[in-house]
């Protein structure tokens, strides 16, 4: 079983999965900011309603509409598109969405000073939240 997940860790996906969630186009951020991408994973993936929010705004994309959200959001940035939606304001809604799962409280996310990483995120990429 060892050389089985030895293996598997050399498969370099966006995202892996172990005991934890690695996700790799996010994995070198300015230092700054460097704590916006785990808060930004704390207010969405512990709050019911920024889960559903994600789930709605994307949910319903098959594989071949990722693939083409990704070489769009390569190509473009920002200004990219995915599913019909653009990709800055699906990155706004969800930083707004992880912003209220923070605020709801939870008791991994820090307070205020965590919705602090999510402001600056926001302000670096010009969006509202």
């Amino acid at each position: 079983m060892e050389d089985w997940a030895s293996h598997c860790s050399g498969i370099f996906t966006e995202v892996r999965c172990y005991t934890y969630l690695e996700v790799r186009t996010a994995d070198l951020q300015p230092d700054d900011l460097a704590f916006a991408v785990p808060t930004f994973w704390a207010g969405t993936l512990y709050d019911d309603d920024a889960i559903d929010a994600a789930l709605d705004a994307c949910g319903d994309l098959d594989h071949a509409a990722w693939r083409r959200a990704m070489d769009s959001a390569a190509k473009h940035g920002l200004d990219g598109t995915a599913g019909g939606w653009g990709l800055r304001e699906l990155a706004a809604r969800s930083l707004t969405a992880a912003v209220r799962g923070l605020e709801h409280g939870l008791p991994c996310a820090g307070g205020r000073r965590a919705v602090g990483h999510l402001e600056r995120l926001a302000s670096h990429l010009d969006l509202d939240v």
